[in-house]
């Protein structure tokens, strides 16, 4: 055999050994920082931004850093071997560390990513009152996959864009006034007398009767008014923790209860994107612990990329974001070599499996987190997507604050609650438009967090890389990364399943719960 191909299998093997052990990692919540990684020498950089996407080189940025392998005492040496002396060298530090030997002893599941947390599930019922599409089917499926009751109630009943995912969740029809009412991104006007509607008619409900824990996602405020029922809360943002808080008086209102909610332990934070996470601890000034990140790999199972149709895919489907049109003007100028095609021209109506038929998909972005993109991810269809400085110029991606034309921008009395923008952990607040502060919180977006998203600089830049790019290769890495955001999903959630007590009792009177609050009123 020759030394190359010695090589080769030796890094073969580096990859099963760091597989495993990222899958750990991410479990325990460290912090994934992306590396650059130098083949030759083996040496290793940190960075602050994805230099380069492939999740290989962070295995080994990873494996370096966090298992506890290479020891300074025998960089010397280390540096006089050859390649596969060096890999070899590598393997043995790793499998010989506590880390991997910790990792052994844990009893894995059928998907051998599954954590040790999710043994021995205590089962809990999930109410599920939101009203967006993403997170009511995302949710559902994933709990009734880890065998726990989920409760689907809201407005939307048996309505989905993918009904048969709902079918093994419960459809509540008994609807509050308040639930009814709450429809739109924007609360309406609300009143205390509408949070203790709520109360009342939920205390005598038979469907909320065993409900251990309501969640809310879109929007997360939504859950205000069931404070009073005593339920352990999930404030999960899928798009601004503050969506429908508008001034700076619902906002600050929101916040305090939000604290005395906590100060119960009746509250769990977590969020759906990475930018949501980092949006609300600026202003909060803390991380949530829990990472409840949109993924869609319960309702989407079975997807398989299978790239038989000749277009390059326009996205989202819902249309572009600002400078998106113009863009792929030029590209469609540039070349004839390959074929561009909206998702809407093919297919008015489209289902996963036939969007997997293609060999990419370019995204323009509208929002920093979006289901169509959790969508298109989950699929493993290779992505591609302007850079932030492309970006930067259209001020693409407009869904990113709530002082936007779609959410408070008409208000007039809207006013950040933090007008300086310093925060404990980010020096720019997410509302500052400047080309500064835009390009800073982009970074967050899901597309520039992923490994194996391909960033693209030009129309030039683009059909150059479209040319160079192996799609299947790329298709079958997003795969590998997808298996690593289910088995982190699954562990945030088997930890928090275990955390909530059963069955909450709802208190005597609405009155009597404010007093337990310790709150005067909730708006």
């Amino acid at each position: 055999m020759k030394k190359s191909e010695n090589f080769a299998n030796c890094i073969q093997n580096s990859f099963d050994i760091a597989f495993k052990q990222q899958s750990f990692i991410i479990f325990k919540d460290f912090n994934q920082i992306i590396s650059s990684l130098n083949e030759e020498s083996f040496e290793f950089e940190q960075t602050n931004k994805i230099i380069d996407s492939d999740l290989d080189s962070f295995f080994f940025y990873v494996r370096r850093n966090v298992a506890n392998g290479l020891r300074k005492s025998k960089l010397a040496s280390f540096r006089n071997l050859d390649l596969e002396e060096k890999c070899k060298f590598i393997n043995s530090s790793f499998q010989n560390s506590a880390l991997f030997k910790a990792i052994d002893k844990l009893k894995w599941h059928s998907n051998d990513l599954a954590a040790e947390s999710c043994e021995n599930l205590p089962i809990r019922t999930v109410w599920i009152p939101d009203f967006h599409d993403g997170p009511r089917v995302d949710l559902s499926s994933t709990l009734v996959y880890l065998g726990q009751n989920s409760i689907l109630a809201g407005r939307k009943l048996y309505s989905s864009p993918y009904p048969d995912a709902l079918k093994l969740s419960k459809i509540s029809k008994q609807l509050s006034k308040y639930t009814s009412r709450y429809n739109t991104i924007h609360s309406p006007n609300l009143v205390d007398s509408d949070a203790k509607e709520n109360f009342d008619f939920y205390k005598k409900s038979s469907d909320f009767k065993s409900v251990d824990i309501v969640i809310c996602s879109f929007p997360a405020a939504f859950c205000e008014a069931f404070i009073p029922l005593n339920k352990t809360i999930i404030f999960n943002p899928a798009h601004r923790y503050n969506m429908g808080k508008c001034s700076q008086r619902k906002w600050l209102k929101f916040n305090e209860n939000y604290e005395k909610l906590n100060k119960k332990s009746k509250l769990i934070v977590s969020a759906m994107s990475r930018y949501d996470l980092e949006y609300h601890t600026h202003f909060v000034d803390y991380k949530p612990f829990y990472r409840l990140f949109a993924y869609g790999g319960f309702y989407a199972r079975g997807i398989k990329f299978n790239p038989i149709r000749d277009e390059i895919l326009v996205g989202p489907s819902n249309g572009m974001g600002a400078g998106g049109k113009e863009i792929l003007n030029s590209i469609r100028q540039q070349t004839s070599e390959f074929k561009f095609a909206k998702i809407r021209e093919i297919y008015p109506r489209y289902s996963l499996e036939q969007l997997a038929n293609h060999r990419a998909i370019v995204i323009f972005p509208y929002a920093v987190m979006s289901y169509s993109i959790i969508d298109f991810y989950i699929s493993n269809i290779p992505i591609f997507v302007p850079s932030i400085n492309l970006m930067n110029e259209y001020k693409m991606a407009s869904d990113r604050t709530i002082n936007s034309s779609l959410y408070c921008q008409k208000e007039k009395d809207f006013e950040d609650i933090n007008p300086t923008g310093h925060g404990y952990f980010h020096h720019f607040s997410p509302n500052d438009n400047s080309d500064l502060a835009y390009r800073y919180w982009l970074a967050y977006a899901d597309y520039f967090i992923w490994p194996h998203v391909t960033v693209f600089d030009s129309a030039k830049d683009l059909i150059h890389k479209l040319k160079a790019t192996n799609f299947k290769q790329i298709s079958d890495k997003m795969k590998l990364y997808n298996k690593i955001r289910e088995a982190s999903l699954l562990d945030n959630w088997c930890r928090i399943l275990k955390k909530v007590e059963p069955i909450q009792p709802i208190p005597e009177s609405f009155e009597k719960s404010l007093e337990y609050f310790n709150l005067k009123n909730i708006y």
